[in-house]
């Protein structure tokens, strides 16, 4: 049944929605071919989800191929947007429309006990939603709806899985995984000590799926019903299982831990972010980003011998000899800075297979936790590195650039000062985020490939983008993210097309994506900036003219599974609120 108009109550708040509001024009964006890649990109359309943008309006999607419905989540939290699982019908991929927004939470006046939505994975016909509790540290909750129906066929509280945030459901629909990344209470906020507050531990949660009935009603409307027994994979007993010397270990090579806790409490600060499977049904591993760890875990989900394997740290990015931006007041400069670092702190990743070997693809966007501060607001650098601490401090080096104030220093964290008292001299200045994309090799967590700077010098010679050169994602706005993480390359997906392997890194700050050539992962072969953002517009411009704003997921759709006979990316913009649709053919390759 497609919704031509619709209406619904949000806390008192009714809302008209027709799809006449449906597809959005830009006024500068990509199309074309792209030789060098031997491929050609053009939007076919954006999907409006309603009268509203902003942060949340539009988070992760998922498509389903048997039914040809995409799922989308919505989790802006205001009165008048609404908090929902978004069906959109790509029957026609030109002119797509909202099949059903199933509400949750407040919205659907479940809101004492079901919180906001954060993730989506479909199978089937089917779209299994994570859900936080209420509070948000509480046990969150597992939901599968019938994607055509919009009814709930399967319900499940995750004991232990806090905040459950990425969900991804196994290709033989044996099994839901879910990232329980475990926020404390006020941290996020305050910057309260995590020993002392609120604060559950980071875990894996592994639905396995009982079907208890299923009925094919039509070819696109199942039947089913589902029912869970929920195990749950608390990081903390692995680091329990870790000797002091490995756990070290890992903290020596870049494995990101509140200096304020010990190894018996580490798990409070390890925050499950995105989570992958492996591309063979039948290898039964999955991955996950540990964002603000700065890490990657792998584990093994082999029936009744499920535990997490082992934890990848990235290390630092050195930017010395790499160029940034670090500074919000004085345009476009790309600069190498001695004694200057970064976590890498990766968000999206993906498993891919590229001549029989496993990669890991992570999306090295950065995430600051509450303890941050300014370069000019440390108290004491270290002159044997930084000799000239005056110029060092200025706005327009890198004085306003932000930067952990709890690692860095030359003799470690001292526990009996605050975390922004803290006056041993910094030796090394550590930022959030590499402003990057990573490939690892699979079996053992190594860079095989980094992208460097590549990302912010590219857009800063982009004869489009430059005008508004580390914006940020709801106004144009230059140079206004330079002293934070830059870009923030954040979704990311891995597809293939006429026996080539291509990757594209969606960019949450500027918009749109960068389209590489992967077919060789030690040497990428970069492509194009894809986008549909109009970068002529003023500041004051309202968000709703700019086009598709801050990416959250990107989903290839083959050509066998597309309506169109041609590949699809399709796109989920937070920002925006739009669905964006660009049709993948080959085209002439010199």
């Amino acid at each position: 049944m497609r919704l031509a108009g619709y209406a619904f109550s949000l806390l008192g708040f009714a809302v008209l929605l027709s799809s006449s509001v449906a597809i959005v024009n830009a006024q500068q964006e990509f199309s074309g071919c792209i030789p060098k890649l031997g491929i050609s990109l053009r939007r076919l359309s954006s999907l409006k989800a309603g009268p509203w943008e902003g942060a949340g309006a539009m988070e992760v999607m998922d498509y389903d191929p048997f039914s040809k419905l995409a799922a989308i989540v919505e989790a802006r939290r205001s009165s008048t947007t609404p908090l929902a699982l978004l069906i959109v019908n790509y029957a026609n991929v030109s002119s797509p429309f909202i099949h059903r927004r199933i509400l949750v939470g407040n919205s659907s006046g479940e809101g004492a006990f079901v919180g906001t939505p954060n993730s989506v994975s479909v199978w089937n016909g089917f779209a299994a939603l994570s859900l936080d509790g209420v509070p948000y540290t509480a046990s969150g909750i597992l939901r599968v709806y019938n994607m055509a129906s919009g009814i709930k066929v399967g319900e499940a509280v995750m004991p232990g899985c806090s905040m459950p945030d990425s969900i991804k459901w196994s290709r033989d629909g044996s099994r839901i995984v879910v990232a329980c990344e475990g926020e404390p209470t006020t941290q996020e906020t305050l910057g309260s000590d995590p020993e002392v507050e609120p604060n559950p531990s980071g875990a894996i949660a592994i639905a396995n799926v009982n079907i208890v009935s299923y009925t094919p009603s039509g070819a696109d409307r199942p039947v089913a019903n589902f029912s869970f027994s929920i195990k749950l994979l608390d990081f903390q007993v692995y680091i329990d299982s870790l000797s002091t010397i490995a756990y070290n270990n890992l903290l020596d090579k870049g494995f990101r831990i509140d200096p304020r806790l010990t190894k018996v409490t580490a798990a409070k600060d390890i925050e499950p972010e995105y989570i992958t499977l492996h591309s063979d049904p039948d290898v039964l591993l999955a991955y996950v980003t540990l964002q603000e760890n700065n890490a990657v875990a792998s584990i093994d989900l082999t029936p009744g011998q499920e535990r997490i394997l082992s934890i990848w740290p990235l290390g630092l990015k050195d930017w010395s000899v790499n160029s940034v931006d670090p500074s919000d007041v004085d345009g476009t400069r790309l600069r190498k800075f001695k004694g200057l670092y970064s976590w890498y702190q990766p968000d999206t990743i993906v498993h891919a297979i590229i001549e029989e070997k496993p990669y890991l693809f992570i999306a090295n966007e950065g995430d600051s936790k509450a303890e941050s501060r300014r370069v000019k607001e440390l108290l004491n650098l270290d002159t044997s590195v930084f000799p000239n601490v005056t110029a060092v401090r200025l706005d327009t080096d890198l004085g306003r650039l932000t930067v952990d104030p709890l690692f860095g220093m030359k003799k470690g964290y001292d526990r009996s000062l605050g975390w922004d008292s803290q006056t041993r001299p910094y030796s090394r200045l550590i930022a959030y985020g590499g402003r990057s994309w990573s490939i690892l090799d699979a079996t053992n967590g190594q860079v095989v490939f980094e992208s460097g700077s590549q990302i912010e010098t590219t857009l800063a010679a982009h004869p489009a983008a430059s005008r508004c050169f580390n914006t940020d994602r709801d106004r144009n706005d230059p140079d206004t993210r330079s002293d934070n993480a830059g870009p923030e390359p954040e979704a990311l997906e891995v597809f293939q097309l006429k026996n080539r392997t291509y990757a594209a890194i969606g960019l949450e700050r500027m918009g749109g994506f960068m389209l590489y050539d992967v077919s060789v992962p030690k040497t990428p072969v970069f492509g194009a900036y894809i986008y549909n953002r109009n970068f002529t517009a003023p500041k004051t411009a309202p968000t709703n003219t700019l086009g598709d704003l801050a990416p959250e997921g990107i989903r290839f759709v083959p050509a066998k599974d597309s309506r169109t006979g041609n590949a699809l990316l399709l796109l989920s913009n937070e920002i925006s609120a739009t669905a964006s649709a660009w049709e993948v053919t080959s085209c002439q390759m010199h």
